[in-house]
């Protein structure tokens, strides 16, 4: 048993989870290639739901999976054994779904479009494309964040976490709101959800990794401190939409679990 990782662990999950996004998402853009863009809206809204849920469920469950071996090795690694994990990949159908129908949205108004508006349509169209790989990119993340979550919520042993960057310093340009949660090091989830944080948030392109640990154990290469910087940028934007979508993500899953009976 140690109570130290290697910075290659934490590197190589990352690496990994990288290799699922690379796959699935060379995946996705050869499907979206296949839609016809030439019929009605609302067909093209149902050819490209059928594309999307089998590549999101396929790659959520695929980070799902690999979230919960990680779990298990570190556990392995740092109590002296594992345990039976759960997988969170978070897939549902109708939230594909939405997703879709509110991308396209916009673009009815473009329906049938004449020869001369063609150009116009086929950018629009790329808009919404780009708007659903991100998606999918997101939920990738998520998945691996909700397993090692949730994997931590079920475990006998009380566990901490951190919200680790790949790079090891804080970086000028990189998201303040990961650097905030990078900051806080090794803690509670109760602690790290305290104020209304999400510490499950990604955005496109986000390379942080949620990393477990139990008792006061460290990552090589890791130091809180580095990302003070990005914490104080943190502190000094303006939260007021982020806590509204907070608000609104609480109230979408409220609602279809109720409708789900559970």
């Amino acid at each position: 048993m140690s109570s130290t990782v290697p910075r290659a662990w934490i590197d190589g999950y990352a690496d990994s989870l990288q290799n699922i996004d690379d796959h699935m998402r060379s995946v996705l853009k050869e499907a979206l290639a296949r839609v016809d863009y030439s019929a009605p809206v609302a067909d093209v809204r149902n050819q490209l739901i059928e594309v999307m849920q089998p590549v999101c469920y396929q790659s959520r469950s695929s980070a799902a999976q690999l979230a919960a071996e990680f779990y298990d090795g570190m556990r392995r690694r740092m109590v002296g054994e594992g345990i039976d994990t759960v997988l969170m990949d978070g897939y549902e159908p109708v939230d594909v779904e939405q997703v879709v129908r509110a991308s396209v949205s916009p673009l009815a108004e473009l329906d049938g479009a004449a020869t001369a508006e063609d150009q116009l349509l086929a950018e629009a169209y790329g808009r919404v494309e780009s708007m659903l790989v991100d998606y999918f990119g997101r939920g990738i993340r998520e998945a691996a964040g909700n397993t090692v979550f949730e994997n931590g919520r079920r475990d006998p042993r009380e566990v901490l976490f951190a919200r680790i960057p790949r790079g090891s310093k804080s970086y000028p340009n990189g998201c303040p709101f990961c650097q905030m949660l990078a900051s806080r090091g090794f803690a509670y989830l109760s602690k790290l959800t305290a104020g209304g944080v999400d510490p499950n948030h990604y955005h496109n392109g986000c390379q942080c990794m949620v990393v477990p640990s139990w008792g006061p154990g460290s990552v090589e290469g890791y130091n809180p401190r580095d990302y003070d910087a990005g914490y104080q940028a943190w502190l000094d934007m303006d939260h007021s939409q982020h806590e509204q979508n907070v608000r609104d993500r609480k109230k979408s899953i409220a609602v279809r679990r109720k409708s789900a009976g559970r």
